[in-house]
């Protein structure tokens, strides 16, 4: 927080002769504002430093709590292990193309069983496209069908907008939200739009090839064309990071 408040007047202020490396017998002049009654000027909301930009950015990507110190460098203080270590490799590449994958719009289709860090690594790649200024949106499939059935028109149109727009958008767990109606409409018309439009997609899934029984050829197509796909192979890894509360 800082104090400000308004200037009623100056004082000047004279050292007298003072001794300094090289300089002797100088004297110096100072002038220092006086201030009324100081008020407090709060930066924070919620308890969240608007100042940070850190917070900043936790407050309009989406990223869940959980994740949200899961930047990159984290993730690697941590330690990647073995299982992870060849998918970690080609997302490390894609991290460091990163400018060119968001130009021509390719993604990164995530999968495999649950608990391999494919969710925390979608968020560490959001972190580095906020640190290049990007844009960058985390939502899982499942609070996306619960928004999109919940809020009035112009919430769902407001958040429509931004899922369409941002830089990178993270569809987190895919096959969750399977509704073969209106919400399922909705999501092939997100995805054919950001590709049209060359805008890059992450999606992580527990699905496999049963992930062609679910969604429509078409919309499948275009993520596969325009992403590359990760395999996350082994065991949980939830125990393991336990004290770090997120895989």
């Amino acid at each position: 927080m800082d104090q400000t408040g308004k200037i009623l007047s100056q004082e000047s202020y004279n050292t007298g002769s003072v001794v300094l490396e090289g300089i002797k017998d100088k004297s110096f002049n100072f002038t220092f504002p006086i201030y009324e009654e100081p008020y407090v000027v709060s930066n924070e909301v919620n308890g969240i430093n608007l100042n940070r930009s850190s917070e900043k950015k936790k407050i309009k990507t989406g990223i869940p709590k959980r994740y949200q110190d899961m930047t990159l460098q984290n993730v690697v203080k941590r330690g990647i292990p073995d299982q992870t270590k060849s998918p970690f490799y080609v997302i490390s590449q894609y991290i460091d193309n990163l400018p060119k994958m968001l130009n021509c719009g390719q993604g990164l289709l995530l999968r495999g069983d649950v608990g391999t860090m494919k969710t925390t690594l979608a968020v560490a790649i959001m972190y580095e496209v906020l640190e290049l200024g990007g844009t960058a949106y985390f939502i899982s499939m499942a609070n996306l069908m619960d928004s999109l059935y919940s809020v009035s028109q112009e919430e769902r149109q407001s958040l429509e907008n931004k899922l369409k727009n941002v830089d990178l958008l993270v569809l987190d767990d895919l096959g969750l939200e399977y509704d073969k109606g209106w919400v399922s409409v909705k999501i092939r018309a997100l995805i054919n739009y950001r590709f049209d439009n060359q805008k890059s997609v992450i999606i992580t899934t527990n699905l496999g090839s049963d992930i062609k029984n679910l969604y429509l050829k078409g919309m499948l197509d275009r993520i596969e064309a325009s992403s590359m796909i990760v395999d996350f192979r082994g065991n949980s890894l939830r125990e393991r990071f336990r004290s770090f509360d997120s895989v």
